[in-house]
């Protein structure tokens, strides 16, 4: 036997154990590199989820606000055309006893006038 034969052939199998290994750490390496890649790109996915679904909730918040503030105003919009309508009667009414009044005062004027009349025409004949 020779012995720089085994010993080389021994070297030879100490190299490949070497370069064996070595691809193993890199394939480890690897496998490590691409689970933590996995994993940070889910938990960028979840939190991606989380923002969405809270801006979903943001937005469902928002148009809500906005739908009451809408029914509120339509709300004091009503409130205010009742109380014109409210006003408007009563400004109706007003004018309608004011005619009346004016009426009255008029007849009664017409009245006093042609009792005056009647006066006078009996002084006239009582002074004759």
């Amino acid at each position: 036997l020779k012995s720089g034969g085994v010993l080389g052939q021994a070297g030879d199998w100490l190299q490949w154990g070497i370069d064996g290994a070595a691809k193993g750490v890199e394939h480890t390496y690897d496998g490590l590199s691409g689970l933590l890649n996995y994993k940070k790109l889910q938990k960028q996915r979840k939190e991606a989820l989380e923002l969405a679904s809270r801006q979903q909730w943001q937005l469902m918040h928002l148009q809500s606000d906005r739908t009451k503030e809408r029914e509120e105003m339509e709300q004091a919009a009503r409130e205010r055309a009742r109380e014109i309508e409210k006003h408007l009667a009563h400004l109706n009414q007003m004018k309608k006893e004011r005619d009346a009044a004016q009426a009255n005062w008029r007849q009664q004027s017409n009245a006093l006038s042609t009792q005056t009349g009647r006066f006078k025409e009996k002084e006239e004949e009582v002074e004759r």
